[in-house]
This record gives C-alpha cells, sequence and structure tokens, in this order.
C-alpha cells in the first residue's frame, strides 16, 4: 500500500468518525452499472482509436448526517470495476505506433456531497459533490506495437515494425489518482420507520484514466439501486443542534 493511499484511508476514517460523533442518520448499499461516455477527443490527424467499456460495474456505501429538515451531508465509498477495450495508432505511417490492450482496474472512489430531500413516503433527491478516486489494482493483457526507420549504406531506408504481447499489472499505464465532480438524483421510497429502497442515477465527470492523447475526460453514467438503514430519526438535525433554523 503506497504512503498516498494510507493517508487517503486515514483521513477517511477520521471523517468518518467525525460525523459518527454528531449522530449519524442513514447508512445505505447501491450496486449498480457504470457507462462511460469519452469528452474531448483528440483532434491529431496521425492519431486514431477507440475506447469501448463493457460490462463495469460498482458498489456503494452511503452515510448521510440530516443536517436540516431537507438537507443531508452524505459521504459514500465505492468500489468501481471498469473493463475496458483500448486501441491506439499514433504516427505518420501505418502501424508506427499501436496499442491494442483489454484492460481491467477496480477504482476507490470517495464522493463528499450536499443532499437536498423532498417528500415524505416517497422521497425525491438531488445533490452535487466533488470525487476523489485512488486506482487500487489493475490488469492488462494484449499487443504493443511499434516501429522504427532503418537506414542503409546506399541511402535508402525503410520502417522495420515489432510487436510484443504484454500481460500483466497496468498501473504504468493507468492513473494513480483523479478528481472529479459530480451530481445526482434519484428517488427513496419508505418501507418502515428503519428501512427504506432507492433508485439512482448519477453523472461524474472525470479525467479518461488511461494515459492516452485519445481522450482527455469522460462522463461516467451511474445506475444503480440499493436499500437503506436509517437510525437517530427522532434526533435533530446536525444544524438545528448547533442553533441553526431553517
Amino acid at each position: 500500500m503506497t504512503q498516498n493511499i494510507r493517508t487517503y484511508i486515514t483521513w477517511l476514517l477520521s471523517l468518518f468518525t467525525l460525523i459518527n460523533a454528531f449522530g449519524q442518520t442513514e447508512m445505505g448499499l447501491n450496486v449498480g452499472y457504470i457507462k462511460p461516455l469519452l469528452l474531448s477527443r483528440t483532434d491529431d490527424p496521425h492519431y486514431s482509436g477507440s475506447a469501448d467499456y463493457s460490462g463495469s460495474v460498482f458498489m456503494a456505501l452511503k452515510y448521510k448526517e440530516k443536517a436540516t429538515n431537507t438537507m443531508f451531508i452524505g459521504i459514500d465509498l465505492s468500489l468501481d470495476n471498469y473493463k475496458l477495450y483500448f486501441k491506439e495508432s499514433l504516427g505518420s505511417h501505418i502501424g508506427s505506433n499501436k496499442r491494442d490492450i483489454n484492460y481491467k482496474f477496480n477504482y476507490l472512489y470517495f464522493k463528499f456531497y450536499p443532499e437536498w430531500v423532498f417528500g415524505n413516503k416517497v422521497k425525491f433527491y438531488f445533490n452535487t459533490g466533488i470525487t476523489f478516486g485512488i486506482l487500487l489494482n489493475s490488469n492488462m493483457s494484449g499487443t504493443i506495437g511499434s516501429s522504427k526507420r532503418i537506414d542503409l549504406p546506399d541511402g535508402h531506408w525503410y520502417y522495420e515494425y515489432s510487436e510484443k504481447f504484454v500481460e500483466g499489472n497496468a498501473r504504468d499505464d493507468l492513473r494513480d489518482f483523479n478528481v472529479g465532480v459530480g451530481i445526482g438524483t434519484g428517488l427513496q421510497y419508505i418501507i418502515s420507520d428503519n428501512w427504506s429502497v432507492q433508485v439512482d442515477i448519477s453523472n461524474r465527470f472525470l479525467p479518461f484514466p488511461v494515459d492516452s492523447g485519445f481522450a482527455k475526460s469522460q462522463l461516467d453514467l451511474l445506475i444503480s439501486a440499493g436499500a437503506t438503514y436509517t437510525i437517530n430519526r427522532n434526533k435533530k438535525p446536525l444544524l438545528f443542534r448547533s442553533g441553526f433554523q431553517e
């Protein structure tokens, strides 16, 4: 475990402890599907490529503290599993540089956000916040090709192309850490005083994880469903306990 990851986890646990000290209100679990959409693609005429995600999923733990009658302060911790097929070719000559690789990698994401909630039996909510991601592990398999110019004694030259198979850890190709912003909305159905279920649709703007000129960023569409357990429902909201009146 790197020093950055240890520092991040220590800071995260300290924040959870602080929220719990104020009287944690809700704990939830969501599972869902990730559909990344690529943004800001390169306009280099010598570059061609494609990036196709398939079967990317995530699981998120949700902690929310009631701040006012209509606002919560939330912390999400999610494990996101991406599957990406990435193909690129860069150079003025065909085959000068190629990458044709399947990536599988996991990010641990932390999101901190305010959330506004309206309704009684059926509640509508929306939130916006900041997301931090840490690369936990990765794997790749595929081929990398490159060519070099060979000069002949008679002044002629040609390109020699070579290709190799690669397999194993993909950390050198992926971002170790990224920061993004997100916005989400959903519906929550109250089953009892303690239990509820919800469906959630969120968007998350992030840097493209592969170190490449193909795309600079992506927009993750996250669709999920889950359940929430409510505790301390009758306890005064956090800001009310601090003397704030809505």
